[in-house]
């Protein structure tokens, strides 16, 4: 079977759609993105679709030694500005990667991130 790839058209949005049923994945055609295509077989079918979406990822670090109320301070300070900034350039999620257990559970009670399903993998280019 032969396979290529093309940028995705508005044509193709309804075999996308039907393809993204399989999948827990949202989809919103115009989303901001960095690039998308569809992978088509000989009969220009699509088999495939793929993007690359822009990933906002917040870090946040502060000095251990400080008072734990000082340290929630300067953490919420910054959150509020990693979600307007977020927002400002037209993403729709905000991504935190944490180690501390302690610090997830915090930021799930009082800013409202999710536990998402599946594994995180990053290539280093």
């Amino acid at each position: 079977m032969t396979l290529k790839t093309r940028k995705t058209t508005k044509h193709d949005l309804p075999s996308v759609h039907e393809l993204n049923k399989e999948f827990n994945f949202v989809f919103i055609p115009g989303e901001l993105c960095i690039d998308d295509a569809v992978v088509i077989d000989e009969n220009n079918k699509i088999v495939g679709f793929g993007m690359i979406k822009p990933f906002a990822e917040a870090v946040f670090i502060t000095q251990k030694n400080l008072p734990k109320a000082t340290r929630a301070k300067a953490l919420m300070l910054l959150m509020h500005r990693a979600v307007a900034s977020s927002k400002e350039f037209g993403s729709r999620q905000l991504h935190v990667v944490v180690e501390d257990p302690k610090l997830g559970e915090s930021l799930t009670k009082h800013y409202g991130f999710e536990v998402v399903q599946g594994t995180v993998l990053v290539k280093n280019l």
